[in-house]
Parts: structure tokens; sequence; C-alpha cells
């Protein structure tokens, strides 16, 4: 747009009301500048998708709104459940925060609920190709320039899924990353339930052994949470056939730090574990000790964040 220069207007682009006695002409409002300011404006509500409505006067203030919101991904109350291995899955969210890049202009999306199917391609199923099998799928929530909602699903087994997707259906402009999902043997979601960042799944156990390891080492996670999970939580279990001191511990991903662990003077123990760190993807590590032969040390993994 510009600053008014239409007959009248000041020599710094103003406004003035004029004076007839001393010969000052009043700024004369163009179509030009008039047409400027118009499309500015509707400029900010199509970024909005909010349609311009007559006599409606406060549109321009829930556009920028809208497009002042937060962070990409940012949601409300996102839900999503799978009782049995399925191809379909439905995800829900009060609202979730779109953009067309990392730092662009925001999209607010609200009463988000749109189904995902494994099986299909496009908006609504796989960007392209075929589901993983034994792997993970990422979820965007995806957004047209017109407000139209949508879903898709990419390949999340061998990298990390962006927060903004590098591509889209055909016509959606602005998405983000809402779930990150494993998939079975038959490229199906696997049975689970999500809410908000959090997925629970059946338990997986990723060690079992009677191995003792004083130091801790590395355990990999990669059969059970993707690349973009940041926190682990499950079950630490300890048992052995006679009674003794035992013990089993878990660690962040990166050096035996924000330990959780058990130590049981007796035959067994089972304790929970919550939010274990994982800076390297898909890694933590873990170490053991038992003063009795033949004990017994599990780790089942339950829930990830992402």
């Amino acid at each position: 747009m510009h600053r008014i220069d239409g007959p009248g207007a000041t020599v710094d682009n103003r406004f003035t009301d004029g004076d007839p006695v001393g010969g000052i002409q009043a700024t004369m409002v163009t179509d030009d500048w008039a047409n400027d300011v118009q499309e500015e404006l509707m400029s900010v509500l199509a970024a909005a998708a909010i349609a311009p409505v007559k006599g409606t006067q406060d549109q321009l203030l829930r556009s920028i709104r809208t497009l002042s919101a937060g962070i990409v991904g940012a949601a409300r109350n996102v839900k999503m459940s799978v009782a049995t291995a399925n191809a379909n899955a439905t995800i829900t969210a009060e609202e979730v925060i779109v953009k067309s890049a990392l730092g662009g202009a925001a999209r607010l999306l609200n009463n988000f609920s749109k189904a995902i199917n494994l099986a299909g391609t496009g908006i609504g199923g796989m960007l392209s190709g075929s589901a993983p099998v034994n792997g993970y799928v990422a979820i965007y929530a995806a957004s047209k320039d017109d407000g139209t909602q949508g879903a898709f699903a990419i390949d999340a087994t061998s990298a990390l899924a962006p927060q903004v997707a590098a591509s889209a259906p055909a016509g959606y402009t602005a998405t983000a990353l809402i779930s990150v999902w494993p998939t079975n043997g038959s490229g199906q979601f696997i049975a689970g339930m999500q809410v908000d960042r959090n997925i629970s799944i059946v338990g997986a156990t990723v060690l079992n052994t009677s191995s003792v390891v004083v130091t801790p080492i590395t355990l990999s996670l990669a059969a059970v949470v993707p690349k973009n999970a940041r926190f682990v939580s499950g079950v630490l279990i300890i048992n052995a056939l006679s009674s003794g001191t035992l013990g089993l511990s878990i660690y962040a991903s990166d050096s035996p730090v924000g330990e959780q662990g058990i130590v049981v003077n007796g035959t067994g123990l089972r304790v929970p574990f919550s939010r274990v760190a994982m800076v390297t993807a898909q890694t933590v590590r873990w170490s053991s000790s038992s003063a009795v032969a033949s004990p017994t040390f599990q780790i089942i993994v339950t829930s990830y964040d992402f």
C-alpha cells in the first residue's frame, strides 16, 4: 500500500481538513489509496481463511488473532484411539496450529477431526506410496488457504518427521505434525491411544536378560518408538530364583544421567519409570546388579512422547 499522495495531501503524505480561508485544499481520498487500504485488510482476512461479511466489524481482529497463534503443531486435546490393529483411524483436536514453514505465519484450525486410511493415498491417506511395514507413520494436520481442513500420513520409519511437512497434497499450503504412530506387519496402525503428544501402546519388551551390567550401556528402542520420540515410559522388572539384592536402572540416552531404577532385597519387583529423555533417537542406557544367581532383568516400554 502507500501513503496518501492525492490532491491536498501534505508534503509528508498526511491528510488535512484544509483551510478555505487560507486557500488550503482538503485532502482528496483517491481510489488508488482507498483500494490499497481495502485490499491490505482483505489480505489479512484471506490469510486467516475468513470470508468478508458486510456489517461484521470484528473480522480483522479475529484474523489477527488467528494469524498470531504460536508454535506450529501446538494443539489442544489431540486424541486418537485404535482399539485393534487397523488401517483406519480418526484423529481429533479442539485446535491445531499449522504453518507453511517454520517461522511462517500461523493458521489456527478449530474443531479438527479427520480420518486417515493407510491403504489410501493423497489427502486422508498416505501422501504417496504404501504404509510402511513394522515401521512408523507421521500424521499431519493440513489446511488450504480457504480454510479447508485435511490430514495425511508419511513414512517416518527411517527419518525424523519434520514439524512442517516437506510436501503436501495439492492445494494444502499449511501443515503441522500431530502424531507419529507405529505400524504392524500389514502396514496398519497398531493398537494404541494418543492424548496430546503422548502415545500409549501395548507393553513391548525391549530388554530381557540375565546379564549383570555394572557400567551403563546403550539400548536401542527402534523397534517400539519412532525417531521423533523424545521421552519414553514403561516398567522395570527384576526377578530371581533366590532372595538377594537385585537392581535395575534406566538412564537418558547420551550419558548415565536421569537415572530411574529399582533395588530390592528379595526375589523380585516391578515398578514404573517415566519420561526418560532420548537426545539420541530411539536410544536409552541401562545397568543392572545382582548378588544372587540366575537373575532376570526386563524393561518394557508402554508409552512415548514425541
